[in-house]
């Protein structure tokens, strides 16, 4: 197992079937990694939530989180990525959408970068998962273009608390 702790961070709303589909794919994954998946689900149903209770009868590694469905989605975004609700310490935070999952093949490229304990991964690149790039400071990185194509399901952050 690897030294470090990673929580998956997806937000989704009245979209059952495509975090349904989403977990599905990346659950045995993201364990192997040491990865934890929290759902952020403000939904009026109760869908998601009884997916996601089933789905934790064999994965760990998965939270459920209900937040009110009136919250608008800035705010959902800034209580996710504060960490307000996570049930431990992480030391990265991956806040994605709820059709995005990191294969396997992406894993391997990426966990070697936070073995160097870094304080950002760009996993987006452009829509190449193939190549890298590198930024020495925050400035570098948030006025390029990757910033926002990559803003949340494109980067893995350092988190402290």
């Amino acid at each position: 197992m690897f030294n470090f702790n990673v929580a998956v961070l997806m937000p989704t709303y009245a979209r059952s079937e495509a975090i349904k589909d989403t977990l599905e794919a990346c659950l045995d994954i993201y364990n192997k990694y040491n990865f934890d998946v929290y759902v952020f689900d403000s939904s009026g149903d109760d869908e998601t939530q009884k997916i996601v209770y089933n789905l934790q009868e064999n994965h760990k590694n998965l939270y459920y989180i209900r937040m009110c469905e009136l919250i608008h989605l800035d705010c959902k975004w800034l209580d996710m990525i504060r960490g307000k609700y996570l049930k431990k310490k992480y030391d990265y935070i991956y806040p994605c959408g709820d059709s995005n999952s990191l294969t396997e093949f992406a894993l391997d490229k990426i966990v070697p970068w936070l073995t160097k304990n870094v304080d950002l991964v760009n996993i987006c690149d452009l829509a190449k998962i193939n190549t890298t790039t590198e930024f020495h400071d925050p400035d570098s990185y948030f006025n390029s273009e990757n910033c926002n194509i990559g803003q949340w399901a494109g980067a893995i952050y350092n988190f402290e608390r």
